[in-house]
């Protein structure tokens, strides 16, 4: 049985997850951890994890795996609009959209623009500090 995020989230939409990446299986396993954790919520085609370097998949990677779909949804798994944000990341979405004029890819902001974001900080730092004071 679907969910209700499954049901109402477009058939031919891909959610990725984009991080930097590393050599590192440590560093690699939260991002793989949180991949699984949505797949089981959301369904197995309807989210992936992508990696600028030193990791697989890469971006192109991961967009030729979804087959079949068409709208790809970005989210860079990034604190701010560094370098890579503002140079790497348009020049690479450039070179696969021209490369596959079929489909639609929407660069959502980095994660640490979003206000949930920063409340989910506050709230973690919050938590720590009262289990300090006790």
């Amino acid at each position: 049985m679907k969910n209700v995020e499954q049901s109402s989230f477009p058939g031919d939409t891909c959610f990725i997850l984009f991080a930097h990446g590393s050599f590192s299986q440590t560093w690699r396993r939260p991002f793989f951890d949180l991949l699984q954790k949505l797949r089981q919520e959301l369904g197995e085609r309807a989210v992936s994890l992508a990696y600028l370097e030193n990791s697989s998949p890469t971006l192109e990677e991961a967009i030729r795996e979804a087959k079949d779909m068409t709208h790809f949804q970005i989210l860079p798994l990034f604190m701010s609009k560094g370098r890579h944000l503002q140079e790497h990341l348009p020049q690479l979405l450039h070179q696969i959209q021209s490369q596959n004029p079929h489909i639609s890819i929407q660069l959502l902001p980095p994660l640490g623009e979003h206000p949930l974001f920063w409340e989910m900080i506050a709230n973690l730092v919050r938590h720590y500090f009262q289990t300090k004071a006790r």
